[in-house]
């Protein structure tokens, strides 16, 4: 399971050109490295302003930043989490919902724990204790979960390490138009192409 920070837009109505958008704040931002291919897509080493725009948490977290020089040993220890990069997804065309295996989200109307909760196609779920249909962003995740159309993905980073900062959220939210949530979540390698749920 590959540990990642997942930051995603609150809102479903956005511009069509939002990954390359992404790109380009955090090209402004000083947040990219260099690009590299891991199974036919791209990601991207930390920039010389990650440690600026990335709060880091407790009292000694390891992080590790290098990554191997090697390409087939950096894609490989990028598949796994390895090393701290990023990874961009694209628009998706409907919402995603993302959690971690032990999230446990608790239902808005009856605060009951339900795990493994499952999307349905117009990004609501359905609370098995009460019956009551909500949309997902207002379930309690206690940031272990997430539904959107994109993420923006920071690998190699487990539950708790490191949060995004101030600037990061509010120039991400800048070119939305919308409040951006952060996620934990351990996820296999590949990630499916299908719409989770």
């Amino acid at each position: 399971m590959t540990p990642r920070l997942l930051c995603h837009p609150q809102g479903f109505d956005l511009p069509a050109d939002l990954p390359t958008r992404v790109l380009g704040l955090l090209e402004e931002m000083d947040l990219l490295g260099t690009a590299f291919p891991v199974d036919g897509e791209v990601r991207y080493l930390t920039g010389p302003g990650f440690l600026d725009h990335v709060g880091f948490l407790g009292c000694a977290p390891d992080i590790p930043l290098e990554a191997p020089s090697r390409p087939e040993a950096r894609a490989r220890d990028a598949r796994l989490g390895r090393f701290c990069h990023w990874r961009l997804t694209p628009l998706y065309p409907a919402p995603r919902l993302r959690m971690d295996p032990l999230a446990a989200p608790r239902c808005p109307a009856c605060t009951r724990a339900v795990a493994r909760p499952r999307l349905r196609p117009d990004g609501q779920v359905h609370c098995p204790a009460c019956g009551m249909v909500s949309p997902a962003p207002d379930w309690r995740w206690k940031q272990l979960g997430a539904c959107a159309r994109f993420f923006l993905e920071l690998l190699g980073i487990h539950t708790g390490e490191a949060v995004p900062g101030e600037a990061l959220l509010a120039g991400l939210e800048g070119i939305t138009g919308c409040r951006w949530g952060f996620a934990y979540v351990r996820e296999a390698e590949p990630l499916p192409c299908d719409p989770c749920g």
